[in-house]
């Protein structure tokens, strides 16, 4: 009866997991305007991609950044046509990724999971990044550096539907999405110079 019970739990915790969501890495938020010219960009990230024993990617990507940021930078941030005017860096400083909540793991082992359906999280996780987006013009010459901080911490349970199979992923990606969105709101008062400088 026990084996059974731990079959069904086993198969419900599974059929309720999502799977990573691509819309994530698409831009989100306002264009700027005036937009900036055409653009070189980069992405200096300092996490390295989790492999298991299979290849799959666990745990955080540094890919999943540099496709957000392109598509930041092309859709949201410069006009991508014509000849680049200069270069666009994002650099990401990781200060803490991790699966978070693991008491509650402990929990469903000594109460046969039965916490779980009623709600208590089964799992989660946390992230806390910083980001430096700077300017370069052809030459080089640093035009602009606007820094942002993100944080991210999220609980997965049966029924508030963050369960995700990529949790730390997913925490990973929104917690440097929103420290790129604090670097965007001070690069706007600089749009004016910045297109001046790189136009010249």
């Amino acid at each position: 009866m026990k084996k059974i019970s731990i079959y069904l739990i086993a198969i419900i915790f599974l059929s309720g997991c999502k799977t990573f969501d691509p819309k994530l890495l698409n831009p989100s938020g306002d264009a700027f305007s005036p937009k900036l010219p055409a653009l070189e960009q980069s992405v200096e990230n300092n996490t390295v991609m989790i492999v298991n024993a299979h290849g799959d990617a666990i745990g955080a990507s540094p890919l999943d950044i540099n496709t957000y940021f392109e598509r930041e930078v092309d859709e949201l941030m410069t006009n991508p046509y014509g000849a680049k005017k200069g270069y666009i860096v994002l650099k990401v400083s990781n200060i803490e990724t991790r699966v978070a909540g693991m008491g509650f793991a402990l929990l469903g082992g000594f109460t046969v999971c039965i916490p779980f359906f009623f709600g208590v999280p089964m799992r989660g996780a946390k992230s806390s990044v910083e980001v430096e987006i700077s300017v370069l013009n052809m030459k080089n010459e640093l035009l602009g550096k606007y820094r942002g901080s993100g944080y991210r911490r999220f609980y997965g349970s049966l029924y508030n539907g963050k369960l995700y199979t990529d949790d730390v992923r997913i925490a990973y990606l929104t917690a440097v999405k929103q420290a790129i969105e604090e670097a965007k709101g001070k690069m706007i008062p600089d749009l004016g110079r910045l297109n001046s400088e790189l136009n010249k």
